[in-house]
């Protein structure tokens, strides 16, 4: 089985000592300022911030002049192009939709850096060094970049020292399709992961009189031509960013890479861009990033929900009084098979399985609650939640608190605690499945429709037996449900 675009893990303690500074504290805590406070220079999620893409070319690259002005042409169409000149949107056109034209990702392509090595023996220096293999990939291609070009400061949009973001994408085969090629490589150390794409952080000291990369994303220019043979697919490249603005894979790795444990919950169905690199992004993730804001419910009574594909309506049903993303609630959406969702229900990407082809309710359970960690045998443990956010500006101790929950178990403060869920009509327990090797998918009978309801609903913080959402109508666009014993 192979794995979808792996986000790598960082310790913490790197990350806090690699950066020194303070920001203004809030009475809600949010996304930022948790990143920020925890070390991370996350690719800005509003406004204009902008992205340096460098294609990089190793010495042993079997692509021809022309092909390399070929696929030079179809990154640029990725990125920064319009809709049109994409089998589906480029980055820039996905996020521009996606965030109701919050965020609008600006930058360019740079000619092709030369790399002095091949890609074998670039991969080589992970034994030989022990780190991370694409640092000295990032830190020649930027210096080459800084030292050809005067505009290093427009990637810093947010005048912070830091480039918003860097892409690399590296012009060889991805590993299924390089090992094909050349069998005898895929022994060699790391090259199986080296050869796919992630997200990761660069921490290591940079010149003072440079702006420096911190956060990067690599990936082979394969992925260009996954979905499609006659345009270019963004697919990866939409996902991965995703990770450069801080955000988790909700797919769960227990299930991947260590089938010893005996996990198999597909806590999001793969049907969600940041868990099987298709469809939107679901209401969680974009009021994480502040592209809405939900409508609390505090009492009983009927409400109305326009399709959120094209409005954001969204509501939210707290479990705790914290007036934040990092917070245990359901959080409720409209889902229509329209815009940016209607591409994924009608064609089918990779291995994954084909969008929601219907409209309805869906009801996602939110754990992303915050959790204090403290050092215990050289590494941080969890050692509880913490039920009010003014424990954590009261706390001078910022990089011991973090969301507490993952959807992978062995990641998560509570093992059987999922930082986000889609709750089945047909039941919670249909997507937490455990014990099949059968991966189970979300499907139009996991929407909530007209006349369906949730009972009884179990929070991790308590059990409400009183609660029930019930669904009254619903039109294309549109709908009411009914909502009973908030608070009780």
């Amino acid at each position: 089985m192979k794995f979808k675009n792996l986000i790598k893990t960082l310790i913490l303690p790197i990350l806090l000592s690699s950066c020194s500074f303070s920001i203004p504290e809030k009475e809600m805590l949010d996304f930022y300022t948790l990143r920020t406070n925890l070390g991370f220079r996350d690719l800005p999620s509003k406004g204009s911030p902008s992205i340096l893409v460098i294609p990089v070319v190793f010495t042993d690259c079997s692509l021809n002049e022309e092909e390399l002005s070929y696929y030079h042409n179809k990154i640029d169409d990725t990125f920064f192009g319009e809709s049109e000149d994409t089998y589906w949107e480029s980055v820039s056109s996905f996020y521009n939709k996606s965030s109701y034209g919050a965020l609008s990702l600006k930058g360019k392509v740079s000619p092709y850096f030369y790399y002095p090595t091949s890609i074998v023996e670039a991969n080589s220096i992970y034994e030989s060094k022990r780190k991370e293999p694409t640092y000295d990939v990032l830190k020649n291609a930027v210096e080459w970049y800084q030292n050809n070009n005067s505009d290093i400061k427009n990637y810093d949009t947010n005048n912070d020292g830091i480039i918003d973001s860097v892409w690399l994408i590296y012009m060889e085969k991805y590993n299924h399709n390089y090992f094909k090629e050349y069998p005898t490589h895929s022994s060699y150390t790391n090259l199986n992961e080296f050869l796919w794409a992630y997200t990761y952080w660069y921490t290591e000291r940079w010149e003072k009189n440079y702006v420096r990369p911190f956060a990067y994303a690599w990936a082979s220019y394969q992925f260009l031509d996954e979905g499609t043979s006659t345009s270019t697919d963004a697919h990866t490249f939409i996902h991965e960013t995703g990770h450069l603005l801080g955000l988790e894979d909700y797919y769960n790795y227990d299930y991947l890479d260590k089938p010893i444990l005996g996990d198999r919950s597909q806590p999001t169905g793969a049907l969600d861009m940041m868990d099987n690199n298709i469809l939107d992004h679901n209401a969680y993730t974009k009021y994480l990033l502040d592209w809405i804001k939900p409508v609390e419910i505090n009492e009983d009574g009927e409400y109305s929900i326009s399709s959120f594909q094209e409005t954001g309506d969204a509501y939210i049903i707290r479990a705790t009084d914290n007036d934040s993303p990092l917070d245990e609630y359901l959080i409720i959406e409209y889902y229509t098979p329209t815009g940016l969702n209607e591409h994924d229900t009608n064609n089918k990407y990779s291995n994954s399985p084909n969008g929601f082809s219907e409209s309805g309710i869906k009801i996602y359970h939110v754990d992303s609650r915050i959790g204090l960690f403290s050092y215990r045998n050289h590494a941080l443990s969890f050692d509880r939640y913490i039920d009010n956010h003014e424990e954590y500006f009261s706390n001078n101790k910022k990089g011991l608190f973090n969301i507490a929950n993952s959807n992978t178990p062995s990641r998560s403060g509570v093992k059987d605690n999922r930082l986000i869920s889609l709750i089945s009509s047909e039941g919670k327990s249909r997507l937490y499945f455990v014990g099949s090797r059968n991966k189970v998918y979300a499907e139009n009978k996991d929407l909530f429709q007209e006349n369906e309801t949730l009972n009884s609903f179990e929070f991790h913080s308590y059990v409400d037996q009183d609660l029930k959402i019930e669904i009254i109508d619903s039109s294309s666009s549109s709908c009411t449900f009914k909502v009973t014993g908030v608070g009780k």
